[in-house]
């Protein structure tokens, strides 16, 4: 992990030497690799070319190491420094969590062909639990700390965020792929359960946090709210598993 990515420490002069300067040979290459950019048929000269330059950048990484991060380096360099590692940071761990959740979704996919489960019914209960126990956490912590309004606002932007921009780039990516548009794309009952349950959920919170209690969350309506969410998603696993609405709603 430390070969591809940074290690941001509060002291930068605690970088380690090595590694660093090998990111301009290590981080390109987990990138293309991880994303899948590496072409069937590989240009040497091309290849040539990109390893010369990783081994160049290198090279004078680690020669220029003192006057960017070490001990005796200007501020200003060590704070520039910070920065451009701190990008790349960024950008690794974003490829990073890019490859466990698709290792993840290909463990689950798995799971449900093994044991008769739709894809859905793990999207929605099994995977969506995992990664939003990070949110809850960070969401709790937050609003502990004194800051309710932006923990309110991150409940209501992830959701959103995921929603907009996740389900829009997936289904731009597709459209790409294949050059043509999707046809013949059907909302299955399970699907349209998690939907209707979560506009109902929304509506609920609005007129009862808004209208009826002049903005003030009593525990009436904290319970309901966990409540509404054992009963929907109860729905949505007898809906899922052919329990109940057996016949689709949408043709």
């Amino acid at each position: 992990l430390r070969c591809t990515m940074p290690e941001l420490n509060a002291d930068a002069s605690r970088q380690s030497r090595v590694l660093v300067s090998a990111l301009p040979v290590t981080a390109p290459l987990f990138f293309i690799a991880a994303e899948r950019f590496l072409p069937n048929d590989v240009n040497p000269a091309g290849a040539i070319y990109g390893a010369a330059c990783g081994a160049l950048g290198a090279v004078a990484l680690y020669a220029a190491w003192p006057t960017l991060i070490g001990p005796d380096a200007p501020r200003a360099a060590v704070r520039a420094m910070t920065a451009a590692l701190t990008i790349v940071a960024f950008a690794q761990s974003i490829t990073w969590m890019d490859v466990v959740a698709g290792e993840i979704v290909a463990l689950l996919a798995a799971v449900g062909t093994i044991n008769g489960l739709s894809e859905s019914l793990l999207g929605a209960t099994v995977l969506a639990w995992g990664i939003s126990i990070g949110d809850l956490v960070s969401n709790v912590t937050v609003a502990k700390e004194g800051h309710p309004r932006m923990a309110v606002a991150a409940c209501v932007g992830g959701p959103m965020f995921n929603v907009l921009v996740g389900l829009s780039l997936g289904m731009f990516s597709n459209v790409s792929k294949s050059g043509r548009p999707l046809r013949h794309f059907k909302l299955h009952n399970d699907v349209i359960v998690l939907v209707a349950s979560l506009l109902i959920a929304l509506v609920y919170l609005f007129l009862s946090v808004v209208v009826v209690n002049r903005g003030r969350i009593t525990r009436a309506t904290a319970l309901g709210v966990l409540f509404f969410y054992a009963g929907t998603q109860a729905v949505y696993v007898l809906t899922s598993m052919d329990m109940i609405f057996k016949t689709p709603w949408l043709r």
